[in-house]
């Protein structure tokens, strides 16, 4: 679940629930939080929400084996870069999850 700490209320929950996110960030401007599964039905992907638009979040699949250490949001929040522990980075279009 995710509450907005000035208020306390619920502003959502998140779908990956069965799984263990391995890393996990808002992007600069609060309106998105990326999660990245590490295991269970939705290792190797991300999630991201929009709070704006609740509902589903966009899945990013991975499309890697090695498990992710880390996600960072570029400074305008249109794009993220995930670092995995064999050394390599992806670098991720939000508004496109495809």
């Amino acid at each position: 679940e995710v509450y907005d700490v000035a208020t306390g209320k619920l502003v959502g929950e998140l779908a990956f629930k069965e799984c263990a996110p391995r890393a996990a960030t808002f992007s600069p401007d609060g309106r998105r939080l990326v999660l990245w599964a590490r295991d269970g039905p939705h290792a190797g992907a991300a999630a991201v929400w929009e709070f704006a638009r609740p509902g589903a979040p966009a899945e990013f699949a991975g499309g890697r084996w090695n498990p992710p250490t880390c996600v960072a949001f570029r400074s305008d929040g249109e794009a993220m870069v995930v670092g995995y522990t064999d050394g390599t980075a992806l670098i991720w279009d939000v508004r496109n999850p495809k």
